[in-house]
């Protein structure tokens, strides 16, 4: 066991509230005052108040609250600057709701524990805060299952710009690659874990960001790019010719295709 791991079976977890409403933080507060191996040290909204926090006594652990959709995206970025600044302090996400998404992109910000706000106990919240500091990762069978499939997941084709950047996401790279692969939007949210209306919706996102209006073209401009970046052409560069001029010499036309579906 590391000496920092084992120094704290000899004193409490220090515990660092982060992006909490400001009632839940005092709930929480009130509630850890009867556990005496659990010291809350500060509570802030941002990762860069954390450095403040260091010097009143080094957190262990730091709380990090989220919610649903654009809070959960807030949340990912902070805990992917305090890995960056602070690699010592161990996170646990404290969430309302979590999608299969947001589970994933939690644990790869550097996330070491999960725990759903909306339906646990303390004893469970105090457990996962001691477990954590030990050094373990914290999560449900259901979570850790959603994190081995997405070790799984399909390649991606990377589209990039004439600069080299990425010109789509990476859940809309492996969308697309999975669209060149014949998949339809079913077989899409099945092998993704996605629901069929969330497919759709990247699907139009990716046809918005190519300039395409259908799948068949969406595919074919993904194709044609990674051939000419193969050949050593300069990337991008499919995306100075119109679409139609690209469809018309391949003898193709998007009118026979539906756009979604």
């Amino acid at each position: 066991m590391a000496e920092g791991t084992a120094r704290l079976t000899d004193r409490p977890v220090n515990l660092v509230l982060v992006n909490l409403a400001e009632i839940t933080a005092d709930l929480l507060r009130g509630a850890l005052e009867d556990h005496r191996d659990i010291r809350i040290v500060g509570s802030i909204r941002a990762a860069t108040e954390l450095q403040r926090v260091l010097r009143g006594g080094s957190p262990d652990v730091a709380l990090v609250g989220a919610g649903s959709g654009k809070e959960n995206e807030t949340a990912v970025l902070l805990i992917e600057q305090i890995s960056a600044a602070f690699p010592s302090v161990r996170q646990i996400v404290f969430a309302q709701q979590m999608e299969n998404e947001d589970v994933v992109a939690f644990f790869r910000a550097g996330a070491r524990g999960l725990i759903c706000s909306a339906n646990t106990r303390l004893a469970l919240l105090v457990k996962s805060i001691r477990c954590v500091a030990m050094g373990q990762i914290w999560a449900n069978s259901e979570q850790l299952d959603q994190l081995v499939r997405s070790l799984s997941l399909p390649r991606s084709i990377n589209i990039v710009n004439q600069l080299g950047d990425s010109i789509l996401s990476k859940r809309e790279e492996q969308v697309l690659h999975l669209l060149a692969d014949g998949l339809s939007n079913r077989e899409l949210a099945k092998a993704l874990s996605l629901s069929e209306h969330t497919v759709k919706n990247h699907l139009f996102r990716i046809f918005d960001k190519l300039g395409v209006s259908s799948r068949i073209e969406a595919v074919l401009y993904a194709v044609s790019q990674r051939e000419q970046r193969l050949a050593g052409s300069r990337p991008g560069e499919m995306g100075n010719r119109p679409k139609s001029d690209e469809m018309r010499d391949r003898g193709l036309s998007s009118k026979a295709h539906s756009k979604y579906a």
